[in-house]
């Protein structure tokens, strides 16, 4: 064998010893010992070639196990919503079923604490993050309004929080909290079982705000307007378009529920 064959194979070795590394797993020490006295420029360049590839492998693990961990808070967290809506739904079922909301004028002072034994309904709208906290006179004005409305609304007081959520519409026809204030206008008649006012200021909300977080419930309740009816195929359709439109909302996988329901009754019929 000549001196120039012999200088020659050294890279061959230690290339096929650092490859002989990754497969088997070995670790950097592995690698380096099997590239031999590790002075050869080039097998160094192997062995922390094969360095490199182990790093990246362990950030990957770890990067899929923080993947896991925010795949299970992000359904804990459509599940908590979900749970909320039904509760909001059923309150305001159970209200209407009961008499419980006025005519007009305040809500008394039993219904208040009612309300509140019930637990608050949750205003996410209300945090810091989205103009909850230092707002100015402007937006404090047009949240006082809306705080006020709401409230009446949680009380179960439908007549008070329309007249303050279109009084604050007029005020603020694009105000912060103006697709919030149409969409609860329209729950205010969904609660008193006047579907076809109910379901006329529903759509209004897709037509005013079809990107608002308020569309996929607006689309929602349309479904559920359609489903009281009796109208099975225009609910199947509503329904089927927040599936289809909104995969990812709380909105979704309610409209998966009703479309069993509605299934359920067609094959009853």
């Amino acid at each position: 064998m000549t001196a120039s064959s012999s200088a020659l194979s050294a890279p061959r070795r230690a290339l096929a010893a650092a490859a002989l590394a990754a497969l088997l797993g070995l670790g950097p020490a592995g690698a380096a010992a099997q590239a031999g006295d590790g002075q050869d420029p080039e097998a160094r360049g192997l062995a922390d070639l094969v360095r490199d590839i182990q790093r990246i492998k362990d950030e990957n693990r770890e990067l899929r196990g923080e993947i896991e961990t925010l795949e299970r808070q992000l359904q804990q967290l459509q599940r908590r919503q979900r749970e909320h809506y039904k509760d909001l739904d059923s309150r305001l079922q159970e209200l209407r079923a009961q008499g419980a909301a006025p005519e007009g004028g305040a809500a008394s002072g039993g219904e208040q604490a009612a309300g509140q034994q019930a637990g608050e309904i949750p205003i996410p709208e209300l945090s810091a993050a989205e103009g909850g906290g230092d707002a100015s006179p402007e937006q404090a004005s047009e949240q006082a309004l809306y705080e006020r409305a709401f409230g009446q609304l949680n009380a179960g007081d439908y007549a008070q929080a329309r007249a303050g959520l279109e009084r604050l519409l007029e005020r603020y026809p694009e105000g912060e909290y103006a697709d919030n204030a149409r969409y609860w206008i329209a729950e205010t008649y969904y609660a008193e079982s006047r579907l076809d006012e109910a379901a006329e200021h529903f759509q209004r909300v897709l037509e005013a705000s079809p990107d608002s977080g308020k569309a996929p419930d607006a689309q929602l309740k349309l479904g559920y307007i359609a489903f009281k009816r009796g109208e099975l195929e225009t609910a199947r359709q509503r329904l089927e378009r927040v599936r289809e439109q909104y995969p990812e909302s709380t909105a979704a996988g309610l409209a998966e529920e009703r479309l069993t329901q509605l299934r359920q009754t067609r094959e009853n019929e």
